[in-house]
Protein backbone atom coordinates (compact mmCIF):
# COMPACT_ATOMS: atom_id res chain seq x y z
CA UNK A 1 0.00 0.00 0.00
CA UNK A 2 1.22 3.53 -0.77
CA UNK A 3 2.33 5.98 2.01
CA UNK A 4 -0.21 8.35 1.20
CA UNK A 5 -2.96 5.89 0.83
CA UNK A 6 -1.54 4.28 3.83
CA UNK A 7 -1.57 6.81 5.88
CA UNK A 8 -5.44 8.66 5.21
CA UNK A 9 -6.36 5.01 5.73
CA UNK A 10 -5.42 4.57 9.51
CA UNK A 11 -6.91 8.63 10.03
CA UNK A 12 -4.33 10.02 13.05
CA UNK A 13 -3.76 13.51 12.40
CA UNK A 14 -6.29 13.47 9.07
CA UNK A 15 -9.34 13.49 11.77
CA UNK A 16 -8.55 16.14 12.79
CA UNK A 17 -10.00 18.94 10.00
CA UNK A 18 -12.77 18.69 7.69
CA UNK A 19 -9.78 18.39 4.50
CA UNK A 20 -8.22 15.64 6.30
CA UNK A 21 -11.94 13.42 7.22
CA UNK A 22 -12.35 14.79 3.28
CA UNK A 23 -9.56 12.37 2.27
CA UNK A 24 -9.48 9.53 4.56
CA UNK A 25 -13.27 9.15 3.10
CA UNK A 26 -12.28 9.00 -0.41
CA UNK A 27 -9.37 7.09 -0.02
CA UNK A 28 -11.58 4.47 1.68
CA UNK A 29 -14.29 4.84 -1.51
CA UNK A 30 -11.85 3.91 -3.96
CA UNK A 31 -9.31 1.67 -5.49
CA UNK A 32 -6.55 4.60 -7.00
CA UNK A 33 -3.36 6.33 -4.75
CA UNK A 34 -4.62 9.15 -3.27
CA UNK A 35 -1.88 11.80 -2.81
CA UNK A 36 -3.04 14.66 -0.36
CA UNK A 37 -0.52 17.97 -2.13
CA UNK A 38 -1.73 20.61 -0.09
CA UNK A 39 0.14 23.42 0.92
CA UNK A 40 0.38 25.78 4.44
CA UNK A 41 -2.51 28.29 4.49
CA UNK A 42 -4.05 27.35 1.01
CA UNK A 43 -7.61 25.30 0.37
CA UNK A 44 -6.81 21.82 0.41
CA UNK A 45 -5.62 20.07 -2.55
CA UNK A 46 -4.79 16.02 -3.75
CA UNK A 47 -4.65 14.03 -6.63
CA UNK A 48 -6.35 10.91 -7.26
CA UNK A 49 -4.90 8.49 -9.38
CA UNK A 50 -7.85 6.53 -10.81
CA UNK A 51 -7.53 2.60 -11.09
CA UNK A 52 -10.58 1.96 -12.78
CA UNK A 53 -13.93 4.27 -13.75
CA UNK A 54 -15.87 3.20 -10.15
CA UNK A 55 -13.01 5.59 -8.84
CA UNK A 56 -14.25 8.53 -10.35
CA UNK A 57 -17.64 7.49 -9.80
CA UNK A 58 -17.36 7.38 -6.10
CA UNK A 59 -14.89 10.59 -6.05
CA UNK A 60 -17.43 12.85 -8.13
CA UNK A 61 -20.32 12.22 -5.38
CA UNK A 62 -18.13 12.40 -2.64
CA UNK A 63 -16.97 15.70 -3.37
CA UNK A 64 -20.29 16.51 -4.61
CA UNK A 65 -21.49 15.95 -1.38
CA UNK A 66 -18.58 17.61 0.82
CA UNK A 67 -18.29 20.64 -1.67
CA UNK A 68 -15.29 19.92 -2.93
CA UNK A 69 -13.94 20.83 -6.71
CA UNK A 70 -13.20 18.47 -9.19
CA UNK A 71 -9.70 19.45 -11.94
CA UNK A 72 -9.19 17.59 -15.06
CA UNK A 73 -5.37 18.87 -14.46
CA UNK A 74 -3.37 20.48 -12.44
CA UNK A 75 -4.04 24.26 -12.02
CA UNK A 76 -1.70 26.92 -13.04
CA UNK A 77 -2.23 28.63 -9.63
CA UNK A 78 -3.63 27.38 -6.60
CA UNK A 79 -7.59 27.16 -6.50
CA UNK A 80 -9.42 29.19 -3.87
CA UNK A 81 -11.49 26.35 -3.31
CA UNK A 82 -10.70 22.56 -2.11
CA UNK A 83 -9.81 20.80 -4.82
CA UNK A 84 -9.25 16.98 -6.11
CA UNK A 85 -7.48 16.45 -9.39
CA UNK A 86 -8.67 13.12 -11.21
CA UNK A 87 -5.52 12.02 -12.93
CA UNK A 88 -7.12 9.26 -15.57
CA UNK A 89 -3.59 8.20 -17.37
CA UNK A 90 -4.33 4.40 -16.45
CA UNK A 91 -7.69 4.69 -17.65
CA UNK A 92 -6.90 4.06 -20.97
CA UNK A 93 -7.95 0.68 -22.41
CA UNK A 94 -8.49 0.73 -26.44
CA UNK A 95 -11.23 -1.46 -28.10
CA UNK A 96 -12.44 -2.03 -31.63
CA UNK A 97 -15.95 -2.33 -32.36
CA UNK A 98 -16.26 -3.05 -35.70
CA UNK A 99 -15.31 -0.03 -37.63
CA UNK A 100 -15.81 2.22 -34.78
CA UNK A 101 -13.11 2.29 -31.46
CA UNK A 102 -14.03 2.63 -27.94
CA UNK A 103 -11.35 4.12 -25.97
CA UNK A 104 -10.80 5.78 -22.32
CA UNK A 105 -10.20 9.13 -21.16
CA UNK A 106 -6.35 8.70 -20.47
CA UNK A 107 -5.39 6.25 -23.80
CA UNK A 108 -2.76 8.28 -25.84
CA UNK A 109 -3.47 9.74 -29.05
CA UNK A 110 -0.71 7.96 -30.61
CA UNK A 111 -2.24 4.63 -29.47
CA UNK A 112 -5.37 5.57 -30.62
CA UNK A 113 -3.74 6.21 -34.05
CA UNK A 114 -1.95 3.09 -33.98
CA UNK A 115 -5.44 1.58 -34.29
CA UNK A 116 -7.79 4.65 -35.66
CA UNK A 117 -5.47 6.54 -38.35
CA UNK A 118 -5.64 10.37 -37.99
CA UNK A 119 -7.87 9.81 -34.91
CA UNK A 120 -8.52 12.84 -32.56
CA UNK A 121 -7.47 15.54 -35.16
CA UNK A 122 -5.25 18.28 -34.66
CA UNK A 123 -3.64 17.27 -30.90
CA UNK A 124 0.09 16.07 -30.14
CA UNK A 125 0.41 11.84 -30.32
CA UNK A 126 1.80 12.45 -26.36
CA UNK A 127 -1.70 13.65 -25.41
CA UNK A 128 -3.98 11.75 -24.22
CA UNK A 129 -8.02 11.64 -25.40
CA UNK A 130 -9.19 13.62 -22.28
CA UNK A 131 -6.24 16.06 -22.97
CA UNK A 132 -7.85 16.60 -26.88
CA UNK A 133 -11.63 16.54 -25.65
CA UNK A 134 -10.91 19.25 -22.82
CA UNK A 135 -8.87 21.48 -25.19
CA UNK A 136 -11.54 24.08 -27.28
CA UNK A 137 -8.57 25.19 -29.38
CA UNK A 138 -8.72 21.42 -30.92
CA UNK A 139 -12.45 22.15 -31.79
CA UNK A 140 -12.60 24.86 -33.98
CA UNK A 141 -14.69 23.03 -36.46
CA UNK A 142 -17.16 25.23 -38.72
CA UNK A 143 -20.52 25.06 -37.78
CA UNK A 144 -22.48 22.24 -37.82
CA UNK A 145 -19.62 20.20 -38.56
CA UNK A 146 -18.63 18.52 -35.32
CA UNK A 147 -18.92 15.15 -36.76
CA UNK A 148 -15.78 16.16 -38.57
CA UNK A 149 -13.96 15.24 -35.19
CA UNK A 150 -15.07 11.48 -35.43
CA UNK A 151 -16.21 11.39 -31.69
CA UNK A 152 -19.23 9.20 -32.33
CA UNK A 153 -20.74 8.93 -28.53
CA UNK A 154 -19.66 8.65 -24.82
CA UNK A 155 -20.27 7.89 -21.55
CA UNK A 156 -20.00 10.12 -19.42
CA UNK A 157 -20.59 11.59 -15.65
CA UNK A 158 -22.00 14.25 -14.53
CA UNK A 159 -21.40 16.58 -11.88
CA UNK A 160 -22.42 14.96 -9.59
CA UNK A 161 -21.50 11.20 -10.46
CA UNK A 162 -24.28 10.21 -12.47
CA UNK A 163 -23.90 8.31 -15.15
CA UNK A 164 -25.06 9.34 -18.75
CA UNK A 165 -24.77 8.54 -21.69
CA UNK A 166 -24.94 11.13 -24.47
CA UNK A 167 -25.01 10.43 -28.63
CA UNK A 168 -27.19 10.69 -31.43
CA UNK A 169 -30.81 12.28 -29.99
CA UNK A 170 -33.45 12.03 -32.48
CA UNK A 171 -36.89 10.07 -33.54
CA UNK A 172 -34.35 7.62 -35.34
CA UNK A 173 -32.08 7.36 -32.10
CA UNK A 174 -31.68 4.29 -30.29
CA UNK A 175 -30.14 6.23 -27.34
CA UNK A 176 -31.18 4.98 -24.06
CA UNK A 177 -33.71 7.38 -22.25
CA UNK A 178 -32.25 10.35 -20.33
CA UNK A 179 -32.49 10.53 -16.42
CA UNK A 180 -32.95 12.53 -13.61
CA UNK A 181 -30.79 15.64 -13.72
CA UNK A 182 -29.99 14.85 -17.66
CA UNK A 183 -33.39 15.63 -18.70
CA UNK A 184 -33.46 18.89 -17.03
CA UNK A 185 -29.91 19.49 -18.58
CA UNK A 186 -31.19 18.67 -22.28
CA UNK A 187 -34.15 20.85 -21.80
CA UNK A 188 -31.91 23.53 -20.99
CA UNK A 189 -29.97 23.34 -23.89
CA UNK A 190 -32.65 22.70 -26.15
CA UNK A 191 -34.05 26.49 -25.14
CA UNK A 192 -30.90 27.89 -25.07
CA UNK A 193 -29.95 26.60 -28.54
CA UNK A 194 -33.17 29.14 -29.51
CA UNK A 195 -31.44 32.12 -28.87
CA UNK A 196 -31.99 34.84 -31.31
CA UNK A 197 -28.06 35.31 -31.94
CA UNK A 198 -27.48 31.59 -32.56
CA UNK A 199 -29.34 31.72 -36.04
CA UNK A 200 -26.79 33.99 -37.19
CA UNK A 201 -24.08 32.01 -35.98
CA UNK A 202 -24.76 28.82 -37.62
CA UNK A 203 -24.82 30.46 -40.94
CA UNK A 204 -21.15 31.96 -40.08
CA UNK A 205 -18.24 29.70 -41.09
CA UNK A 206 -16.50 29.43 -37.84
CA UNK A 207 -18.43 28.69 -34.45
CA UNK A 208 -17.83 31.65 -32.00
CA UNK A 209 -18.31 29.77 -28.55
CA UNK A 210 -16.48 27.53 -26.83
CA UNK A 211 -18.83 24.70 -26.04
CA UNK A 212 -20.35 23.46 -29.29
CA UNK A 213 -24.20 24.51 -28.74
CA UNK A 214 -24.37 23.95 -32.63
CA UNK A 215 -24.86 20.01 -31.30
CA UNK A 216 -28.04 20.40 -30.75
CA UNK A 217 -29.36 22.30 -34.26
CA UNK A 218 -28.10 19.63 -36.60
CA UNK A 219 -30.05 17.79 -39.43
CA UNK A 220 -29.91 15.13 -36.14
CA UNK A 221 -28.87 16.50 -33.26
CA UNK A 222 -25.82 14.65 -31.06
CA UNK A 223 -24.78 15.49 -27.83
CA UNK A 224 -22.16 13.90 -27.41
CA UNK A 225 -20.54 16.72 -29.01
CA UNK A 226 -20.58 19.14 -26.31
CA UNK A 227 -17.86 17.23 -24.84
CA UNK A 228 -15.62 18.67 -27.91
CA UNK A 229 -13.86 21.19 -25.71
CA UNK A 230 -15.99 20.63 -22.93
CA UNK A 231 -14.89 17.28 -21.67
CA UNK A 232 -13.75 18.12 -17.97
CA UNK A 233 -15.71 21.74 -17.58
CA UNK A 234 -19.37 20.09 -18.19
CA UNK A 235 -19.29 16.24 -17.70
CA UNK A 236 -16.52 13.67 -17.30
CA UNK A 237 -15.95 11.02 -20.15
CA UNK A 238 -15.39 7.62 -18.75
CA UNK A 239 -15.51 6.28 -22.51
CA UNK A 240 -15.76 7.61 -26.01
CA UNK A 241 -16.33 5.96 -29.08
CA UNK A 242 -14.82 6.89 -31.69
CA UNK A 243 -14.74 6.43 -35.90
CA UNK A 244 -12.29 6.86 -39.13
CA UNK A 245 -11.83 10.59 -39.96
CA UNK A 246 -10.54 12.08 -43.55
CA UNK A 247 -6.41 13.41 -42.43
CA UNK A 248 -7.16 17.40 -41.80
CA UNK A 249 -6.79 19.43 -38.92
CA UNK A 250 -9.44 21.79 -37.27
CA UNK A 251 -8.95 25.20 -38.31
CA UNK A 252 -8.00 28.25 -35.28
CA UNK A 253 -10.78 28.52 -32.65
CA UNK A 254 -11.95 32.00 -33.34
CA UNK A 255 -11.95 35.04 -30.91
CA UNK A 256 -14.80 35.43 -28.44
CA UNK A 257 -17.90 36.94 -30.38
CA UNK A 258 -20.33 39.30 -28.41
CA UNK A 259 -22.74 37.34 -26.48
CA UNK A 260 -20.97 34.04 -27.16
CA UNK A 261 -19.23 34.14 -23.45
CA UNK A 262 -22.44 34.59 -21.93
CA UNK A 263 -24.30 31.82 -23.48
CA UNK A 264 -21.46 29.52 -22.70
CA UNK A 265 -21.62 30.54 -19.02
CA UNK A 266 -25.13 29.32 -19.47
CA UNK A 267 -24.36 26.02 -20.93
CA UNK A 268 -22.34 25.69 -18.05
CA UNK A 269 -24.54 26.67 -15.66
CA UNK A 270 -26.98 23.88 -16.70
CA UNK A 271 -24.50 20.80 -16.52
CA UNK A 272 -22.63 22.17 -13.65
CA UNK A 273 -24.84 24.69 -11.52
CA UNK A 274 -22.92 24.68 -8.60
CA UNK A 275 -19.87 24.96 -10.13
CA UNK A 276 -18.17 21.62 -9.13
CA UNK A 277 -16.19 20.95 -12.55
CA UNK A 278 -13.51 23.34 -12.37
CA UNK A 279 -12.05 24.50 -15.81
CA UNK A 280 -8.95 23.90 -17.17
CA UNK A 281 -6.69 23.11 -20.26
CA UNK A 282 -4.08 20.34 -20.47
CA UNK A 283 -0.15 21.49 -20.87
CA UNK A 284 1.11 18.68 -23.32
Amino acid sequence: MQASRRAFLTGGAALASDWGRFCLRLARSVRGALDDLSQPGLPGFARLRAACAEDLRHALAICADSGVRVSAHAPSRPSPHPTVQFDVSALAAIRRDGALLHVEPGARVDAVRACLPHACPGTAPQASVLDWLADPQMHGWPSLQCARSGLVDADVLLADGAAQYLGAFGSQSAAPALRGDASRIVSRLFVLSREPALAGWLAAPAWPMRFRLDALRQAEPNLAYLLLGGAGALAWPERVRLRAVDPHVPPARPGGHPGASALDTEVKRAFDPHGRLIEGLPVV
